[in-house]
């Protein structure tokens, strides 16, 4: 299930108000830049990256061949009985159709894929959170963006503490000139 940055808001919105006498720790993190700067994004990547090309150029021949025969019909067709034109049309339509559910099954193929892959990343990042979170005694940490849209608009940085820097040192992320996650910031009041 996709969480959307309205849904993510409505959830931090009803735990505060439910905890609004208690007082509540909250912290942020950006854990999309997170993951595209861990350690292992790049293999990762470049792994898929091998995967689209292989099955390109297998869709790519078997478009060739589609694009082949239906050159040929094209040049023959006037000289084909009208029971060998509905043939070859039918065969140029069945190639056609073999040529779409073959592209289907490897995008579906490449997308199991790519969740294999990023499932060890999805883990170890949720669980540098979760241990930068224990640390920092907090009982909430809220992403910044979800699906490259804004989170959060807003943040007091003297009730709401960004953990994003201290997560990225968790996974042996460099620091980056301006933060781990420099540009990506919500709108702060309070200390800046």
């Amino acid at each position: 299930m996709k969480l959307t940055a309205r849904s993510a808001a409505l959830v931090a919105l009803t735990l505060f108000a439910g905890t609004a006498n208690a007082q509540v720790k909250i912290g942020y993190t950006d854990h999309e830049v997170l993951l595209a700067n861990m350690p292992q994004a790049d293999s990762v990547q470049s792994a898929l990256q091998a995967e689209v090309r292989t099955s390109q150029a297998a869709l790519q021949t078997q478009s060739q061949e589609l694009q082949t025969k239906a050159e040929e019909y094209q040049r023959r067709q006037s000289l084909l009985s009208a029971e060998a034109r509905q043939q070859r049309e039918q065969e140029l339509a069945g190639l056609q159709q073999a040529l779409q559910q073959a592209s289907q099954a490897a995008e579906q193929r490449l997308s199991v894929r790519q969740s294999e892959l990023m499932r060890p990343l999805f883990e170890r990042l949720q669980n540098a959170i979760d241990a930068e979170a224990q640390a920092q005694s907090l009982d909430l940490v809220i992403p910044t963006q979800i699906g490259g849209q804004p989170a959060i608009l807003y943040v007091n940085r003297e009730r709401v503490v960004d953990i994003t820097a201290a997560v990225a040192r968790r996974l042996g992320i460099p620091e980056q000139p301006g933060g781990a996650a420099a540009g990506a910031r919500p709108r702060t009041g309070g200390n800046n």
